[in-house]
């Protein structure tokens, strides 16, 4: 334990971060919400005056990004899991 700034004692050691996150998209699953994302998020962006585009563009950010981080929470509760490892 070492002493922080208030003179209390403070535990050293930290919690291990689990580096892959329980990755549940890949393969083509990853390629499919890469492509569905960009489309959505182009689609949004062009009709961002209506209120179709804006959500096209929240849903494309979310297919991408769960696309990008290769973690689908709805994946997990279904127990689906596409990643080949």
């Amino acid at each position: 334990m070492l002493p922080d700034s208030m003179g209390r004692e403070t535990p050293t050691e930290t919690t291990p971060v689990q580096p892959h996150m329980d990755r549940n998209v890949g393969g083509f699953d990853r390629i499919l919400r890469v492509v569905l994302g960009i489309a959505l998020l182009l689609f949004g962006y062009r009709n961002r005056d209506r209120t179709v585009g804006t959500l096209a563009f929240v849903a494309g950010s979310d297919i991408f990004a769960t696309a990008i981080i290769q973690r689908c929470p709805l994946n997990a509760v279904f127990g689906i899991d596409t990643c080949s490892e």
